[in-house]
C-alpha cells in the first residue's frame, strides 16, 4: 500500500489515518507464549538479550501466522557484519521485510512482550504499567524507505482486550514510526530534533498514535545509521510517555491527546513491541536487547 505525493496536512491526516487503520490493527489470540507473564510490581523487571538463541524471552513472534510475518531470526552479529552491542554480546535479532514481502502481506517483522496475569481462569492486564521500556537498534546505512507513503513501526505500545461477542482485539496506542526524508520534508510546521536528514529515502522517526487527527505538531528525527543506539520510553500511568532516541529527548505523548496506558474495561494484556513492522520492501534492522523496569 502506498500513498501519492502529499501536498497538504489535510491529505496527510486522511491518508495516514486510513493507512494506520488498515495496517496496524491486528486481532491476535491471547499472547500466552513461552514467557507471557509480566512484572506488575514496582522494581520488577523483564529483559531479552537473545542469549537463548531464540525468541522464548518474548510472548509473540508470529507463531501460526507465517503467512503475514516477515523474515525474523536470531543471528550472530559477526555473521551479518554488525558489531557486537557490547563485548561478548554475540546474539542479535534480525528483522527483515523482504523485497516481495509487502506485496504478499508479509510485513510483520516484530516481537511482542505481553504483560498480564491470570485470575479465576481469566487473563487481566496489570493495574499499573508505569516504568521504563527500552530497546537497542542497529539500522544499516542500506536501510531505505524509497516510496513516500511507506513506513516502518519499530517501537510500540498496544493493549489487548476482550470483545463483547467473544475473542479479543489488539490495538496500538503510541508508536515510533520511520518514514522517508522526502515525506518528512513535506510536513509543514514540523520540528526537527538534531540535524535534518539528507537525501530522500533516509529513515526519519516520528511519533504516531491510534486515531491520529494530526492536530499535534509533528517532531522529526533522522535516526542513526551503522551504529547501535537506544530507544527508551518512560511511561507514567495515565499521564504521559517520554520518548528518547540515542540518548536525547525526542517526544512526549500525553494522555490528553490519546491514552498512554490501559483503558479498555476488558483489558487482558499490556503489550510492548519492537521490530521492523514495515511496508517498505527490502529493509532489515537489528535488535540487540530490550527490557522493562517497573516503578
Amino acid at each position: 500500500m502506498s500513498l501519492p505525493v502529499i501536498r497538504s496536512r489535510a491529505v496527510v491526516t486522511s491518508l495516514l489515518l486510513s493507512l494506520a487503520l488498515a495496517a496496524v490493527a491486528l486481532t491476535l489470540p491471547a499472547l500466552a507464549g513461552a514467557d507471557s507473564a509480566g512484572p506488575i510490581a514496582s522494581g520488577k523487571a523483564w529483559s531479552s538479550d537473545f542469549s537463548t538463541g531464540n525468541f522464548h524471552q518474548w510472548s509473540w513472534w508470529g507463531q501460526g501466522q507465517q503467512s503475514i510475518w516477515g523474515d525474523i531470526g536470531v543471528v550472530k552479529a559477526r555473521h551479518v557484519g554488525v558489531p557486537e552491542l557490547t563485548k561478548g554480546h554475540k546474539n542479535i535479532a534480525q528483522m527483515t521485510v523482504t523485497s516481495s514481502g509487502p506485496s504478499v502481506g508479509k510485513i510483520n517483522a516484530k516481537l511482542y512482550k505481553g504483560f498480564g496475569y491470570y485470575r479465576g481462569g481469566t487473563e487481566h492486564e496489570p493495574s499499573n504499567v508505569s516504568g521504563t521500556y527500552s530497546a537497542w537498534y542497529y539500522i544499516p546505512s542500506g536501510y531505505r524507505i524509497r516510496q513516500s507513503g511507506d513506513w516502518a513501526n519499530i517501537f510500540q505500545f498496544k493493549e489487548q482486550y476482550a470483545l463483547p461477542g467473544g475473542g479479543s482485539q489488539s490495538d496500538p496506542l503510541w508508536w515510533i514510526q520511520l518514514n522517508s526524508a522526502s515525506w518528512a520534508r513535506q510536513m509543514g510546521g514540523a520540528k526537527w530534533v538534531g540535524h535534518r536528514a539528507r537525501g530522500g529515502d533516509r529513515p526519519v522517526a516520528i511519533l504516531n498514535h491510534w486515531a491520529n487527527n494530526w492536530s499535534r505538531r509533528v517532531v522529526l528525527d533522522a535516526v542513526p545509521l551503522n551504529r547501535w543506539f537506544e530507544i527508551s520510553a518512560v511511561l507514567t500511568q495515565g499521564r504521559k510517555i517520554s520518548f528518547s532516541i540515542a540518548g536525547k529527548h525526542f517526544e512526549t505523548a500525553y494522555a490528553s491527546q490519546y491514552p498512554v496506558s490501559p483503558f479498555h474495561s476488558g483489558g487482558q494484556e499490556w503489550i510492548f513491541g519492537v521490530g521492523n513492522y514495515a511496508t517498505a520492501p527490502g529493509t532489515t534492522l537489528y535488535i540487540g536487547q530490550a527490557g522493562y523496569t517497573a516503578r
